[in-house]
């Protein structure tokens, strides 16, 4: 029901969640707006969502209020799949970030 509301309230948003894992989608102003709604919903609850654990991808800066609250990432992976600019998306994405934070099992997908 948190979720629900929260997308009522910012209906330019996507909001897709499975499992502890939730992605919202839109412009940065809402996306940020959303996130901070969740944010407060949750810690009334006792959910303290875990900044270093939330991704930022996104063309444009982070609004202000999102300050410290999600890192900043050129690239994303969501349920498995990488998200993020078409130089990313090749099929040497794993050779790219072998030795980085990004780094997978998984290998690439011809």
């Amino acid at each position: 029901p948190y979720l629900v509301e929260v997308q009522r309230r910012f209906p330019n948003v996507r909001i897709r969640a499975y499992m502890d894992d939730v992605t919202v989608t839109g412009n940065p102003e809402d996306v940020a707006g959303a996130y901070l709604m969740i944010q407060l919903m949750w810690l009334q609850i006792g959910i303290v969502l875990k900044h270093s654990k939330c991704d930022w991808l996104s063309n444009r800066p982070q609004p202000a209020s999102m300050n410290g609250k999600a890192k900043v990432v050129p690239i994303i992976k969501v349920l498995g799949a990488w998200i993020g600019p078409d130089i990313f998306k090749s099929n040497n994405i794993f050779s790219r970030f072998r030795n980085s934070k990004f780094q997978s099992s998984s290998p690439p997908i011809n």
